[in-house]
């Protein structure tokens, strides 16, 4: 592909893909924010305080991967990325968040495991 149309396919893809994802959290009213832009979106869940949470994000990871989408934070579409694939992956993403939705009252929110930990150099 040539680079400005690489870059053009790019940015229809990461809008097709936002506008979904935005869609599928609307209608099923999941305490989530969508930022950044549509070459690098950052799909943040947010607990009843309003702060990140980890453990649903860590859920909301384990569900797409079991629906043949392997996506982590952030999401990077890609020139050989098809509207097929943006399908697929929408699918994936609906399907992970009804799971949550299921699960939100769940003190572990259907995780399978232990939830990923945050460490580091912290203050």
């Amino acid at each position: 592909l040539h680079l400005s149309h690489g870059v053009e396919h790019i940015w229809k893809i990461g809008d097709d893909l936002r506008t979904g994802i935005l869609n599928l959290i609307d209608y099923l009213e999941i305490s989530a924010e969508l930022k950044g832009n549509p070459a690098r979106s950052i799909l943040v869940f947010k607990d009843c305080d309003g702060t990140e949470d980890v453990i649903t994000k860590t859920v909301f990871l384990q569900e797409v991967i079991k629906h043949g989408v392997f996506m982590g934070v952030p999401i990077f579409p890609c020139v050989s990325h098809s509207d097929e694939d943006v399908e697929q992956t929408l699918f994936a993403i609906g399907q992970a968040l009804k799971y949550i939705k299921r699960h939100a009252k769940d003190s572990d929110k259907g995780l399978v495991g232990n939830p990923l930990q945050m460490t580091g150099l912290r203050k």
